[in-house]
């Protein structure tokens, strides 16, 4: 029996966040929701992603809110502009096994 390495599946999240004045129209954010979905999408297109190793890369729901997180700090709230991603990967660890 040939020996292999061991390969471990982690999955890693994240997000993207614009931020914006909360009076600003939503409508005329429509171009950068479409920009952000586009790059997200074209992660896929990269030699990178193709490659064996990467199982997943989605998740990506944008999402529009009154962030009030700035109040905190004595700040305006915002309007922000979220979107979260998960990306799995295989990860060949170099250990080997018989």
């Amino acid at each position: 029996m040939g020996a292999a390495g061991l390969v471990v599946r982690r999955t890693y999240s994240g997000y993207v966040a614009v931020h914006y004045d909360p009076a600003k129209n939503p409508g005329d954010l429509m171009p950068d929701e479409a920009a952000l979905n586009a790059a997200l999408e074209g992660f896929r297109l990269i030699p990178a992603y193709q490659t064996s190793g990467v199982v997943a890369f989605g998740g990506f729901a944008i999402d529009f809110k009154l962030n009030e997180f700035p109040e905190k700090t004595g700040q305006p709230p915002v309007m922000s502009m979220f979107a979260d991603w998960d990306l799995t990967l295989d990860l060949e660890t170099g250990v080997t096994y018989v």
